[in-house]
């Protein structure tokens, strides 16, 4: 399934979760995104994959215009391909921020054609064919260290996710989360509030 779409939209401020693999190219945006218990920062350029059954969320910061394509493929359909074990494995990627990887200019100018995403609901199923495996190809080839750093606060926010999701069972209160940490409540709750 692929779909271009460019609106005013503010993400739903919960997870949700698709039962696809799920490619979506950003094309214009800048916002975050949590997924599972990772927090990243994402926009123009950036290719964003996530698994099936992973749960992730959209936090709007400043630009609400979002304008992306993305494609939804079947896992059964993954299986099938010749190389479907590789792409899969781009969904499994082992760096910190393993759903984002970010495209070299020259490689996303050719990953955006106006020719397909304005025409997007009267593609030529050959053409679209070909342009998902272009995107495909172009992913693999690009190496891991190449997805970006993140802040030392994100960083600090997802560890911190972690611990709430292996841990609630045993946590009494927000002050023993900033505890644990060595940081004050008062930072973990202005960390909370900005972040997410």
């Amino acid at each position: 399934y692929f779909q271009y779409c460019c609106n005013d939209h503010i993400s739903p401020p919960y997870f949700h979760v698709q039962e696809f693999y799920e490619i979506i190219v950003l094309i214009r945006t800048y916002r975050k995104y949590l997924t599972e218990t990772t927090l990243f920062e994402a926009g123009s350029g950036d290719v964003l994959l996530f698994a099936p059954g992973e749960r992730h969320m959209g936090i709007h910061i400043k630009d609400p215009m979002y304008e992306r394509y993305y494609f939804y493929i079947h896992p059964l359909l993954i299986e099938q391909l010749p190389e479907g074990e590789r792409i899969a494995q781009l969904f499994h990627r082992s760096s910190y921020i393993k759903n984002r990887i970010t495209l070299p200019r020259d490689i996303y100018d050719t990953l955006t054609p106006k020719k397909i995403l304005t025409q997007s609901s009267d593609i030529d199923p050959l053409m679209l064919i070909s342009f998902f495996y272009q995107l495909l190809s172009h992913l693999m080839q690009i190496p891991e260290s190449t997805s970006g750093a993140i802040t030392a606060a994100n960083n600090l926010l997802s560890e911190i996710l972690n611990y709430i999701n292996t841990s609630y069972a045993d946590i009494p209160s927000a002050s023993a989360i900033a505890s644990h940490f060595s940081i004050s409540s008062s930072y973990l709750s202005r960390l909370f509030r900005k972040s997410l």
